[in-house]
């Protein structure tokens, strides 16, 4: 039997390829005749026809893009971007006020926990002296006198009682005006806000007022022009009283008319000072602006002396 040979392969037939998909590309390719410079010519092109797809933005970059590109209604445009943002401003602003105020009306609790500012390295602070809004003139003036006696001092020590209406710190014109003086208003005006009240251990309980000045011509002139009413207006406070003074002077009707209350000039410690004298001399009330800047109220030469030498000092 003849050895069995080897199937024979015609050349001329060709196997066929596997197809793949980049062999696939490749055809269509070279069939199509395309390169690639068209290919990408061709992805360029497609790109500028397909929307850009806008990322997700904040509120704030919306509403400035709403500023940027404005809206148009008719022929006119309007910025409702711009609109938003000023109406935002202008509700914070309002919020903010609100709550200014509100901390501020409720802050009133707060005060109860502070002084007034006296000159502090003037007189050391004691308790407040408390008076009712409701307090007529003669309960303020004997809740004053009271806290005066009764407050312990030391020889030749100075204290400040602060004054209080209600909770708040009374100013200079809240005392005046619940006392019901006839003060002018421009010495009102002229002197500050913060009015100290102390005493002066000095034979007893000397009582004094610190003013602070902001107008020194008008506060000069204007405590002039109250000398006619300032015994009667405050003198209570110091002890002194006009008519107690004038019933003092003598017996007969004449001599207590003739009696002169008027305050007159005389120099202390290099000071003006306008004083009011008893009929021995004596110096029963006094006021003297120690500066400028500075006004003192008080019943006696060694008071004037003591505080003198501390406003000037501090």
């Amino acid at each position: 039997m003849p050895p069995e040979q080897p199937p024979t392969t015609d050349k001329n037939t060709a196997l066929k390829a596997i197809h793949t998909f980049e062999s696939d590309v490749a055809e269509v390719l070279k069939k199509e005749n395309i390169t690639k410079e068209k290919i990408a010519i061709a992805e360029s092109k497609r790109r500028e026809r397909e929307p850009i797809q806008e990322p997700p933005r904040s509120f704030i970059a919306k509403t400035l893009h709403l500023t940027i590109l404005p809206a148009k209604v008719g022929s006119r445009t309007i910025p409702w971007g711009l609109i938003g943002i000023m109406g935002g401003v202008i509700i914070a602003i309002f919020i903010g006020v609100l709550l200014y105020f509100g901390v501020k009306a409720k802050g009133t609790g707060m005060v109860d926990t502070l002084e007034p500012e006296p000159t502090t390295s003037v007189a050391k602070l004691s308790k407040s002296i408390t008076l009712s809004p409701n307090d007529a003139r003669p309960a303020i003036i004997e809740t004053i006198r009271k806290k005066a006696q009764e407050t312990a001092i030391s020889v030749s020590g100075i204290l400040a009682l602060p004054i209080r209406i209600g909770s708040a710190p009374a100013t200079a014109s809240d005392l005046f005006d619940a006392l019901e003086t006839r003060a002018p208003a421009s010495l009102i005006r002229a002197i500050g806000p913060s009015i100290t009240f102390g005493i002066h251990g000095f034979r007893g309980s000397q009582p004094f007022f610190i003013i602070p000045v902001t107008s020194y011509d008008y506060a000069f002139s204007g405590m002039l022009s109250w000398e006619k009413d300032m015994l009667d207006d405050i003198g209570p406070i110091f002890g002194v009283s006009s008519r107690d003074m004038s019933l003092a002077t003598g017996t007969t009707t004449d001599e207590v008319l003739s009696f002169d209350l008027q305050l007159k000039d005389v120099i202390l410690r290099n000071k003006d000072v306008r004083a009011l004298f008893d009929k021995e001399g004596k110096i029963l009330f006094l006021y003297a602006f120690t500066d400028k800047q500075t006004l003192i109220i008080t019943t006696n030469e060694d008071t004037f002396r003591a505080l003198q030498g501390r406003t000037q000092a501090g």
